[in-house]
């Protein structure tokens, strides 16, 4: 992949050699084009390398969370507890986008994994390629509207930004192009939608709303011949708030009561503050990540927003700058939360709203500057900057799937199909981890027990949550499971310089460690990344930690 990117420049290299009499600032402008091609073409294909049809998951959430999709419209896919709804550790909002293939009963991991990644990538370019105000050309691929898509795609990959903000993003932008009663349903929409998706999105829609409105209004004041003018954004930003803050209430939605507390989850979970300068997780640290993902664009904003013709008044210079500080602050404290600050994503509302502002800039902006010749070579080296600026983060991956020998994915396979079949026979089964193969139908008319899922249990381990562990505890030591799928369970408490060792300690303490006081390793396949675990008879021999945990009289297992 990374051949693309080599060859696209060189060969651009070649043809500004051979169109040696191009102006200066069209040849730095071309040069970034080229450049952001590349990255596209290397991020795209980055991501497909992920599309295959083994069983097994490829990294440590993807099994889970493919359940978790699954839970939205294909709940038909499993047996539960008075034919109910199969719960999830995920919003409706957040499963929507990728729960939609799931309608169809005969979908195979493969197809779904295309459509996993494609829903990573085509969103993010259509927000950029809408934003730009192509539905008003008669050229819908117009080049800079696709440039601008592909940019804004490569932008918000450097996050990766969740799909649905993005889906909420797109709205607003079809809403400020739209008449005033249409826009103001529009934002309604969107807010909501953002709100049943994480309830820390519920104020940006709103506020995005507000900022493209304003931005596009030639010095906007509260005079009484401004008024009129001000009405849009104000009734946007109201339409943003009943969404996003009354709505749920109303709808009795199951998070509206976070919004009581602006930032609830700073009692939930430490916050570990050193994630933000580089550390073993993030070696470039969130801080300096962010910086060098957005101080380009925010230059070309500064620069534009000062040239003749487009300044901004006070009024709109004040939206952008309390709107992006904002943004930026939530986005921050989220990344240091424990169990995040490994990549840019929490800091999602910040980025999207860069790319909004960044649409106005280059449709209004550009159109209204005056460009003399120092300016636009100062404009093109800033532009190139933008361009290649997100390339460079992108070419830092190296993420591949490792999959094992098809034999030995097909052993495994075999061996928890036996398994699993043989233990509910006796009683219950419990995926704890590789529920994707319930969803994928690689086991079948197996009841589903929802509870304890891993991500739901590192969550908990994270907050120290005793009362939830209460009952996870009682039904260990009772061995209400005949059989536990799992991921290979290990009791190792790891130093501060290991990466995530937070995390890990938190779940060894309060999940591992009571897990393998009760249950033992029946088969262990690495390879594969999955551990079956069957009943203990007697307590571990020799380890002292157990006496905590009750094991109940000896009884039969599946293995004597």
């Amino acid at each position: 992949m990374a051949f693309f990117a080599v060859y696209f420049i060189s060969l651009f290299c070649a043809y500004l050699q051979k169109k040696a009499d191009a102006a200066l600032a069209s040849k730095l402008i071309l040069m970034g084009v080229n450049i952001l091609i590349s990255g596209v073409f290397y991020a795209v294909l980055s991501r497909l390398v992920f599309v295959n049809d083994y069983p097994f998951q490829l990294y440590w959430s993807e099994g889970n969370r493919f359940y978790d999709y699954s839970t939205l419209l294909g709940g038909y896919r499993y047996l539960t507890a008075n034919n109910g709804r199969a719960e999830a550790f995920i919003t409706p909002g957040m499963a929507l986008p990728w729960g939609i293939p799931f309608l169809f009963s005969d979908l195979s991991i493969g197809a779904f994994r295309l459509y996993y990644q494609l829903v990573w990538i085509i969103p993010p370019f259509l927000l950029g390629w809408t934003a730009l105000n192509v539905l008003k050309s008669k050229d819908l691929l117009s080049r800079h509207a696709v440039l601008f898509g592909l940019w804004a795609f490569l932008f918000l990959d450097q996050g990766p930004i969740y799909t649905p903000l993005i889906l909420s993003a797109i709205l607003v932008v079809l809403a400020s192009r739209a008449r005033l009663i249409p826009g103001i349903l529009l934002v309604m929409i969107a807010s909501y939608y953002a709100h049943i998706s994480r309830w820390t999105w519920s104020y940006a829609p709103g506020i995005w709303a507000v900022l493209m409105t304003l931005l596009q209004i030639d010095s906007p004041s509260f005079k009484k011949t401004g008024w009129e003018v001000l009405k849009k954004p104000l009734l946007f930003g109201t339409a943003g708030a009943f969404g996003g803050l009354l709505l749920p209430f109303i709808m009795r939605s199951e998070m509206a009561s976070s919004l009581i507390n602006p930032l609830p989850f700073t009692e939930r979970q430490p916050l570990l503050w050193d994630r933000l300068l580089p550390n073993t997780n993030f070696s470039p640290g969130i801080l300096l990540a962010v910086l060098w993902a957005t101080l380009p664009i925010l230059a070309v904003f500064v620069i534009f927003s000062t040239m003749k013709h487009w300044r901004l008044n006070w009024m709109q210079k004040s939206a952008v700058i309390v709107a992006l500080c904002a943004f930026f602050s939530v986005g921050l404290i989220a990344s240091v939360k424990i169990g995040g600050g490994s990549n840019l994503h929490n800091l999602d509302m910040y980025l999207v709203s860069i790319v909004l502002i960044a649409s106005i800039v280059f449709t209004h902006g550009w159109q209204h500057i005056e460009i003399k010749p120092i300016n636009r070579t100062l404009a093109a080296v800033c532009l190139m900057a933008v361009l290649a600026a997100p390339v460079t983060y992108t070419l830092q991956r190296h993420e591949r799937p490792v999959v094992p020998d098809a034999e030995i994915a097909r052993d495994a396979l075999a061996a928890v199909q036996a398994w699993t079949y043989r233990a509910a026979n006796q009683g219950e089964v419990l995926f704890i981890d590789h529920r994707q193969l319930l969803a994928f139908g690689y086991i079948k008319n197996i009841p589903l027990v929802d509870d304890y899922e891993k991500k739901m249990l590192m969550d908990m381990a994270m907050s120290g949550n005793a009362a939830y562990f209460t009952q996870f505890y009682d039904d260990l030591a009772n061995h209400r499971f005949k059989l536990i799928v799992n991921e290979p369970a290990i009791l190792i408490s790891l130093r501060s310089e290991f990466s995530f060792s937070e995390e890990n300690n938190a779940y060894v303490e309060w999940v591992t460690l009571p897990l393998l006081c009760n249950y033992y390793p029946v088969y262990t396949s690495r390879e594969t990344n999955m551990e079956l675990l069957l009943p203990r008879t007697i307590a571990p021999v020799g380890d002292t930690r157990c006496t905590d945990y009750i094991i109940p009289a000896a009884g039969q297992s599946l293995s004597q």
